[in-house]
């Protein structure tokens, strides 16, 4: 709920004032914080749950000002539409194969006690052991 207030304040002052890199400096600035706060504190806590809030503050607020901002500078409806779709796809691309890439070097890593364990929970899925990546 606060992430979405966030949203619609910022993309309309953004928007106002013309200023969207001061907006997204800020946001990531914030979810950094967030996220720095959600590794450090340990026990789970209020402040762990404001730290999430932050760090979702942080992030989410973020790409409609981006998307804003790309196209705000392409002249017509249908370059808008591509450029808008572009970005989203480069964004999930780079995002899927890097989360893609960080299992697989977990499962090379894991040893004989956690790899059994693995086996039995995750006998016919993609989450077996045997089961690679294609990257």
């Amino acid at each position: 709920m606060i992430a979405a207030i966030t949203i619609i304040f910022t993309a309309y002052h953004a928007g106002y004032k013309n200023e969207r890199t001061y907006y997204i400096n800020v946001l990531l600035i914030l979810g950094i914080v967030g996220f720095i706060f959600l590794i450090s504190i340990e026990e789970c806590s209020n402040f762990k749950y404001i730290a999430s809030i932050l760090a979702c503050m942080g992030t989410c607020t973020i790409l409609p000002l981006i998307l804003s901002w790309a196209t705000a500078n392409i002249g017509g409806q249908r370059k808008r539409a591509v450029a808008s779709a572009l970005i989203i796809v480069l964004i999930m691309v780079l995002l899927l194969k890097f989360l893609l890439k960080r299992e697989k070097k977990r499962r090379e890593l894991l040893d004989g006690r956690r790899l059994a364990a693995e086996d039995t929970e995750y006998a016919s899925t993609d989450k077996h052991r045997s089961f690679s990546y294609i990257l």
